[in-house]
């Protein structure tokens, strides 16, 4: 789309999809993840050359490979290690708010950060499962054999189980589209039956390292996995509300979809609001700001940096489903808008988390999504 007018509109307005002006930063690249630009072009080597007999696991000579990108037996305390140090080396070779990035940087520092994603997952995936399976409001009958994930993907790992693509997707995507992690005093069952799928598509996570951006759209895997992690989000936001200590899983299984690389705008955008609120809680919590004000507080205070890129990946979503960084090459220029009017179909941001001014700019955050 062409770039929005620089003179008051005189007709319907429009959003803008050109990058900003070089002489005025956004805000937004606080937030942005530089490894997951270099677009639809960009070579990355994966970890086998899978073809369709090893999807159906008619062929499982790449079994170990595959299972060897998850470092499931490792401590807690490890796959955070592995989490920090994978983001240290990634801020050098793209030191945080560069606008444009070196080719040759992101084919060297995207295998860095999905290990590190990789990890900060598996961390992330086992402490909420742990607290969920050890909750007691939680019915017994629904936890299953109560292992840890831990456990469950060790044993796999050890003996190389691999469930067929063919029968594990269909299984998923259902269980995806009918379950909820916002509906009203059932967030922790909804939140448990997302970590169970998650553990479920184990090894075939969305990930470079396995799968080409046409897989991971062809097959919807990419949003699949996005999904499952943002609902987990928004169970704990709402959790969050009357215990605070959520707000830590809040904000870590957004970040699970942020720094994800095959994701959409509306996924993405969403993703963001959550984490958002996470990372907002989670602060007051650290101010000892009292409980009963911190939801008030949360929704009257927003992080403007964080506003600006909800808005600006939201704005830029063709509704297609398509993937959000397909040509975000050197920078993330396509993912986002410079939003200068709200588009004229547009009735509100994604959830309802926000509505519109009398300007027709929007309003931030005004209810938690739903």
């Amino acid at each position: 789309m062409p770039a929005a007018p620089t003179a008051a509109p005189t007709a319907a307005p429009t959003a803008s999809t050109t990058s900003p002006p070089a002489d005025r930063p956004p805000r937004y690249l606080t937030y942005v993840v530089p490894f997951t630009a270099g677009g639809d072009k960009l070579p990355i080597a994966r970890v086998g050359e899978f073809r369709a007999a090893h999807y159906s696991q008619d062929d499982t000579s790449l079994n170990a490979a595959l299972w060897s990108l998850y470092p499931v037996e490792k401590s807690l305390e490890e796959l955070k290690r592995r989490e920090v140090n994978a983001k240290a080396a990634c801020d050098r070779l793209i030191p945080p708010m560069s606008r444009t990035y070196p080719r040759s940087a992101l084919i060297t520092g995207v295998p860095i950060h999905e290990h590190g994603r990789i990890a900060a997952n598996l961390h992330t995936l086992r402490i909420t499962y742990h607290r969920l399976l050890n909750d007691p409001t939680i019915d017994p009958e629904h936890k299953g054999d109560g292992r840890p994930a831990v456990d469950v993907l060790l044993e796999r790992k050890k003996l190389g189980l691999v469930e067929p693509l063919q029968t594990l997707l269909p299984r998923l995507h259902a269980i995806n589209a009918y379950t909820h992690c916002h509906v009203s005093k059932g967030y922790k069952m909804g939140m448990l039956k997302c970590c169970r799928a998650l553990i479920d598509l184990y090894p075939w996570t969305a990930t470079p390292l396995i799968f080409t951006p046409g897989e991971a759209f062809g097959l919807r895997i990419g949003p699949l996995e996005a999904e499952l992690w943002t609902k987990i989000a928004a169970g704990a936001v709402h959790l969050s509300t009357d215990d605070p200590s959520w707000a830590i899983v809040a904000k870590s299984a957004a970040w699970a979809c942020v720094s994800m690389r095959y994701t959409t705008h509306h996924i993405l955008s969403t993703a963001y609001q959550r984490w958002c609120k996470g990372k907002s809680l989670d602060l007051l919590v650290s101010q000892f700001v009292p409980p009963h004000l911190i939801y008030t507080r949360t929704l009257a205070n927003p992080d403007l940096a964080l506003r600006d890129v909800i808005i600006k990946v939201w704005a830029a979503d063709p509704d297609d489903g398509s993937w959000a960084h397909s040509q975000c090459y050197r920078g993330h220029t396509t993912c986002v808008t410079v939003l200068d009017y709200v588009p004229p179909n547009r009735a509100e941001l994604p959830g309802g988390c926000f509505q519109l001014g009398d300007d027709g700019r929007p309003r931030f955050p005004v209810d938690i999504e739903h």
